[in-house]
């Protein structure tokens, strides 16, 4: 697969499997082979992860229905934002390790929801946490 250009790079995704799982404070996933398949087995959190996570929702006021449409790079980056206040958008991309199409997606998704405002102008333009007020 890596000489096909299928994937990044030669033996990163087990182990960035296995660090992401725990970071996540899950069991690492279980990995099945044979001879003409194989399959990797991801254990979630059971009914722990449809609650409130982190402290983000107690902080923001974040309504639960909001919150579980965030993925964890939102929901980190909301946290983040409580203690630096702004973010640019390629800042986003290299410290959360997305492509700028997606960080625009995941950017544009909390400005919807009334999360994040966007300040300044094309190349200077930034995002910070929306007044509590308009959070929801």
């Amino acid at each position: 697969m890596y000489e096909a250009g299928l994937i990044e790079r030669w033996g990163s995704g087990i182990r960035r499997m296995r660090e992401s799982m725990e970071e996540a404070g899950l069991p690492p996933p279980l990995i099945q082979a044979d001879r003409d398949w194989f399959r990797v087995i991801f254990f979630g959190p059971e009914d722990s992860f449809l609650e409130e996570q982190d402290n983000v929702p107690n902080l923001l006021g974040i309504p639960a229905a909001s919150l579980n449409r965030l993925n964890p790079r939102q929901r980190r980056l909301l946290d983040d934002l409580l203690r630096r206040k702004r973010i640019t958008l390629q800042q986003y991309t290299d410290e959360y390790e997305v492509k700028r199409s997606q960080a625009h997606r995941d950017l544009l998704e909390l400005i919807e929801l009334g999360l994040l405002v966007q300040g300044g102008k094309s190349r200077s333009s930034y995002y910070e946490l929306a007044p509590a007020d308009d959070a929801g």
